[in-house]
């Protein structure tokens, strides 16, 4: 039977792991729809919403049948959103550093690979077991999916990839840029050259010829 205590300890770790979310990337949760669709927001909206129905039974000692049902009814719908944003959490942290780690390769492929180096490799890892064990929890129900969620995902991995996603995102992408601007210099440096040498080497010819 679940509890207020469980409602409330949820709650907390929640908005502990919500703010370092947002610390990290400087975003609010989403599905990866942008704007409109901020899901971990909706979810505990709607807990509050439950959360409120159960204010109605304030005197939880001594509830009829039908206001126990009520009680009970609202405190299922509170935790049962809070878990959804619980889950949610992972899974628009898993959006954002997969959207990220792809964007980077698409617009700076040599750059990122000569910067991140090994790293890059191994962030793309643990991303791939964190979404390994996302669809392993799918299916689960209630309980059995919140302890996978605590004891495999945050308890060994969330920090880990918020982590991962400070880094590269306040640390290498600087770098990334750079060494980016750096090759395309050079790009254009080698390229005048060859131009160049061409050139030279016509004019030779044109000289041998005539």
């Amino acid at each position: 039977m679940s509890s207020i205590k469980e409602l409330i300890n949820l709650h907390s770790k929640l908005v502990t792991r919500f703010k370092e979310y947002e610390t990290a990337t400087g975003e609010l949760p989403s599905s990866g729809t942008h704007e409109t669709n901020v899901v971990v927001l909706n979810e505990m909206r709607y807990a509050l919403r439950a959360t409120v129905k159960i204010l109605d039974y304030a005197s939880f000692d001594k509830l009829n049948q039908e206001q126990q049902n009520g009680f009970d009814a609202g405190l299922q719908e509170s935790l049962h959103a809070l878990r959804n944003a619980y889950h949610d959490l992972v899974d628009s942290l898993l959006i954002i550093m997969t959207g990220m780690m792809d964007e980077l390769i698409k617009e700076h492929p040599v750059a990122t690979i000569n910067i991140l180096g090994e790293k890059r490799l191994k962030i793309l890892s643990d991303i791939n077991e964190v979404e390994k064990i996302v669809a392993k929890s799918r299916g689960k129900k209630g309980h059995e999916r919140q302890d996978i969620y605590d004891t495999e995902i945050y308890d060994n991995w969330f920090y880990k990839l918020v982590e991962h996603y400070k880094f590269v995102d306040q640390v290498a992408l600087p770098d990334i840029i750079r060494e980016h601007d750096r090759l395309e210099k050079e790009e254009i440096s080698s390229n005048r050259k060859f131009v160049l040498m061409l050139a030279l080497a016509i004019l030779g010819i044109a000289i041998t010829i005539f």
